[in-house]
């Protein structure tokens, strides 16, 4: 695109549109919006709390009264990897929007569900079941939105000029997000216990999904002008 519209410039202008700004360039009131999903949208990402379930499947599993956690841990990498490839195909579909605002928003549900059957008096068998068959569907809910889509948006959103440093800040958001989440959830668990922890994380992902809805701009089949 930069090649096709060089022509319409003038040399001094073309080279003005291909000049990388670097750092320096984050602090220019013209990507204020583009630098603010830069940063949230990994975080909202890593405050859906994927990790805990990833990282402590096992322990969720067997506190669910499931006998087999590993066999839960499998089908938690199954469930991510097959409703990942089904994003692939969706999002040029349905949209960017649509799938990130549907996926955190199952994810709330999803955990808040959780929350409920681990509070309700349910017996043991029935609390394990709901447990596992919501995570699972909480684990789906994040591979088809929320686990592809956001570095999706970036590469869409951030013009050439600071592409290299925003994507880089916005990694090390995503990373500083998951190091909070992994280092906290075990004290959650303690203070709040599991049911508490989920409602939590649901009460995040509902905020999730409404900052997607009143921040991000649909990139389907646009340019980035």
């Amino acid at each position: 695109m930069e090649d096709d519209s060089a022509h319409l410039l003038d040399p001094q202008e073309a080279a003005a549109a291909r000049r990388k700004e670097g750092w320096g360039g984050l602090v220019k009131y013209e990507y204020r919006r583009m630098l603010a999903l830069a940063v949230m949208l990994p975080l909202t990402q890593q405050a859906s709390g994927i990790n805990t379930v990833i990282y402590y499947s096992s322990m969720v599993f067997l506190r669910a009264g499931l006998s087999s956690p590993i066999l839960g841990s499998i089908l938690v990498g199954a469930i991510n990897l097959g409703f990942t490839a089904g994003a692939a195909t969706l999002m040029d579909r349905w949209g960017r929007k649509p799938l990130l605002q549907a996926s955190f928003g199952g994810m709330a549900a999803s955990l808040a569900l959780v929350g409920a059957a681990i509070f309700l008096p349910t017996g043991p068998v029935v609390q394990g079941v709901l447990t596992v068959a919501l995570m699972l569907l909480y684990v789906a809910a994040f591979a088809i939105g929320c686990g592809p889509i956001p570095w999706v948006v970036l590469s869409e959103i951030l013009p050439s000029r600071i592409k290299g440093p925003a994507a880089s800040l916005a990694t090390a958001a995503g990373w500083l997000g998951n190091l909070l989440v992994t280092l906290s959830f075990d004290s959650l668990l303690g203070r709040l216990g599991l049911g508490g922890a989920y409602m939590l994380y649901a009460a995040l992902n509902a905020g999730a999904a409404w900052y997607v809805t009143a921040r991000l701009p649909e990139t389907k089949m646009k340019s980035l002008e």
